[in-house]
């Protein structure tokens, strides 16, 4: 039987309400479809942006770290590099600048 062909015995309420059962079968997959598709992309699109900024953060911190010890093992490095001339004879007749 092909779908909206009557037997002999059925009743023309009972073909449409068996074509209303089949349609809105076809609606809920659909919608459902769509539905999932639509809350994929935006939660997809929530966790890059939340990703994205938590990596911003943690890049900058890491950032800060590496600039810091820089800074620390230059000043160092500026102090060994007076500390002859200070030992010397306390005149400092090189053109370093000190920092």
């Amino acid at each position: 039987m092909v779908v909206g062909e009557r037997k002999h015995n059925q009743s023309a309420g009972t073909v449409k309400a068996y074509r209303f059962r089949l349609f809105l079968c076809w609606m809920i997959l659909v919608i459902g479809t769509i539905l999932s598709v639509v809350a994929f992309r935006s939660v997809r699109a929530w966790e890059r942006g939340y990703l994205h900024t938590d990596f911003d953060v943690l890049s900058a911190s890491h950032a800060a770290a590496v600039a810091n010890e820089l800074n620390r093992h230059l000043d160092v490095t500026n102090v060994l590099a007076i500390m002859p001339l200070i030992a010397g004879d306390g005149v400092l007749d090189s053109p370093i600048s000190v920092l």
